[in-house]
């Protein structure tokens, strides 16, 4: 697993965990380290009443590339395009699930008594629907409002503007049901994953679940996931599934199925079609 905390560690007499940078021994004056908030070194020369800061923006992109090459390493060990898919995908579960201090409402993850998962989630969502609102009022997001139905309209936002949003109320509440858990996941992916590895968020039309798929083929067609191939993997954060998409049909027998904490299901919650939002995603309202 790719470990983005990776300290660098000094050769100038510094401890673990700590990045140092010294100034040469023929500058005049005196100088000072101090760290920002992210843990990046500042050193402050004086030197004949004139203060030169090092350049902070720099180091920190050095350690990037740094960070970047050791990983594109990594990432050639992880085998072929589905292995390395697989592997995403188990990075992403974990890094989500870690967030989940109160749990979900996966009967396996319950951490909270009903009651309170229900008012968890009440409360959660909201909010939610509160920032959506007045993201679209003050134009900080795109929105294309659809009224098939006059009493609850449905309001279609960029995928990505979405996933943000709704990944930061999960990290917020700790707490999250399948569609924030995936949209979670969607963004510490597409954040990170190499170029050309496409990643779509997914819903299963019939059960209302969502997952997030990894490395489809450039010219799949979204609704049809035979046309996916051969390397795409399902990453099932709620259920702490990732596999391939071959799969599927093996995790859809009745005793790969994942029963609810809060709320009830008649199907196996893997039933009904699977589709890709694509660039678009429709939030009821």
């Amino acid at each position: 697993m790719i470990n983005r905390s990776r300290p660098i560690y000094s050769n100038h007499g510094g401890t673990k965990n700590e990045v140092r940078h010294t100034t040469s021994p023929t500058d005049a004056g005196s100088h000072s380290v101090e760290k920002d908030g992210r843990g990046l070194t500042t050193t402050t020369v004086e030197s004949a009443g004139i203060e030169c800061p090092f350049d902070a923006q720099l180091h920190a992109f050095s350690v990037q590339e740094f960070q970047r090459k050791s990983e594109i390493a990594e990432l050639e060990s992880w085998g072929g395009p589905l292995n390395q898919n697989l592997r995403w995908a188990r990075q992403a579960k974990e890094h989500v699930r870690a967030q989940l201090t109160y749990g979900s409402n996966a009967l396996p993850d319950a951490k909270l008594s009903q009651e309170d998962a229900k008012a968890r989630y009440a409360t959660m969502h909201n909010e939610f629907i509160a920032r959506v609102k007045d993201s679209i009022k003050r134009g900080s997001m795109s929105a294309q409002f659809v009224l098939s139905d006059p009493s609850r309209p449905v309001v279609f936002l960029k995928t990505r503007e979405m996933a943000r949003l709704m990944s930061n109320m999960l990290k917020e509440y700790g707490f999250g049901v399948c569609s924030y858990q995936s949209a979670a996941t969607y963004c510490y992916l597409i954040d990170r994953v190499p170029p050309g590895t496409r990643v779509e968020l997914c819903q299963f039309v019939g059960s209302d679940h969502e997952v997030v798929a990894i490395g489809l083929q450039p010219n799949a067609d979204l609704q049809d996931i035979s046309t996916w191939g051969p390397n795409t993997v399902i990453c099932d954060t709620w259920a702490d599934l990732e596999y391939p998409l071959s799969q599927l049909a093996e995790m859809r027998r009745p005793e790969n199925d994942v029963k609810r904490h809060v709320g009830s299901a008649s199907q196996h919650y893997l039933a009904g079609h699977l589709c890709a939002y694509g660039e678009l995603y429709g939030l009821p309202m």
